[in-house]
């Protein structure tokens, strides 16, 4: 299975005070033990970077960024997925840009199943799961 992976469940990995980050870290551990292919977009580095930078050890982040690019697909925009996340934005304004440019990309590189722990998150393409949903139907049972 392929996993992509929102920013926020990232930023729940590096920041353990975060509410959700004892299901995000059950997650990772449950999609490392099923051998899924787990997946971010290339932009999700630097959105991780800047909302923890004052929060996580710098020495703390760039290693946790090692292990990600050691483990993790990570996946490029190209001018398509952007194009299409444009035209997605224009006739729906109410869709967060950075959300939907998630979605059309997981969409885009075939993912199954979109992991969040935002309500809004659009579903484009690919059905979307929060952690505690996607524990309860494969977690550790």
């Amino acid at each position: 299975m392929k996993v992509f992976l929102d920013a926020n469940i990232i930023i729940d990995l590096l920041d353990t005070s975060r509410e959700s980050s004892a299901f995000s870290l059950e997650l990772f551990s449950t999609i490392t033990d099923k051998n899924f292919d787990m997946t971010i977009s290339e932009d999700i580095l630097t959105t991780v970077y800047y909302v923890t930078k004052k929060s996580v050890p710098r020495k703390k982040l760039l290693s946790f960024f090692e292990m990600i690019n050691d483990e993790f697909s990570i996946l490029n925009f190209k001018k398509k997925i952007i194009k299409k996340t444009i035209k997605l934005c224009q006739s729906n304004s109410r869709l967060d840009f950075e959300d939907a440019l998630q979605a059309i990309c997981a969409g885009e590189y075939k993912c199954d199943i979109i992991i969040t722990n935002d309500k809004k998150f659009p579903v484009v393409k690919v059905p979307v799961k929060s952690t505690k949903d996607f524990l309860e139907e494969y977690g550790k049972k």
